[in-house]
């Protein structure tokens, strides 16, 4: 066990925001309708994926990219966990779900 300092981010509500353009069409969302954190403002473009939680968890018989293919692909997530307002989720009911060690 080690101690981590966390450190809390808040962004700026009003420069949050996240355009899609698709065949001429521009779709522009705000905060809290889209949410992201990069450096400094970014540009890319490609095929788009969405991948629910962006959660594979063998041992609770859930996997958000199964059947998907992400590869050189933007995947777009939910962010948090499924279930979270329910105390019987098969995730950690209403508490985050502390994830496995890496071997």
């Amino acid at each position: 066990m080690q101690t981590v300092p966390l450190i809390e981010f808040r962004p700026n509500r009003d420069a949050t925001s996240l355009s899609l353009q698709r065949g001429g069409q521009v779709l522009h969302y705000q905060m809290p309708d889209a949410i992201g954190s990069f450096y400094d403002d970014i540009e890319v473009s490609g095929p788009l994926v969405f991948a629910g939680f962006g959660i594979t968890a063998p041992g609770l018989g859930y996997d958000d990219y199964r059947g998907i293919d992400v590869k050189d692909k933007i995947v777009l997530i939910f962010e948090h966990e499924p279930q979270e307002t329910d105390r019987h989720s098969r995730f950690n009911g209403t508490g985050n779900t502390a994830m496995p060690p890496r071997e």
